[in-house]
């Protein structure tokens, strides 16, 4: 998947490997993109994928959500991740300790 995003009304684009849901969100700052991933082999298991944009490499992959994730978003310090599923449930990731 393309994405496209302008922190500090620059545009960029890059190309994010593995990424075939249209939930994606980049930080506040553009340095990261996180994005659900489903697992192969499993339509329904979905893991949370978070790239560095400078390197485009996933940097963190987090546990699964039992249900499609239908929301992502970065906290303001870019420290924490919240997921969400169609399920009701609300995950929060650690970035820093790449743990729930």
């Amino acid at each position: 998947m393309i994405v496209r995003y302008a922190p500090n009304g620059k545009e960029h684009e890059v190309l994010l490997k593995g990424v075939t849901g249209p939930i994606v969100e980049v930080s506040a700052d553009g340095k990261l993109a996180a994005a659900a991933v489903r697992e192969p082999g499993d339509s329904t298991l979905q893991s949370i994928r978070v790239w560095s944009l400078e390197s485009k490499e996933v940097i963190h992959t987090y546990g699964s959500h039992c249900a499609q994730v239908i929301g992502l978003a970065f906290s303001s310090d870019n420290k924490l991740l919240a997921s969400g599923s169609n399920a009701g449930d609300i995950k929060i990731w650690d970035l820093a300790a790449t743990r729930e």
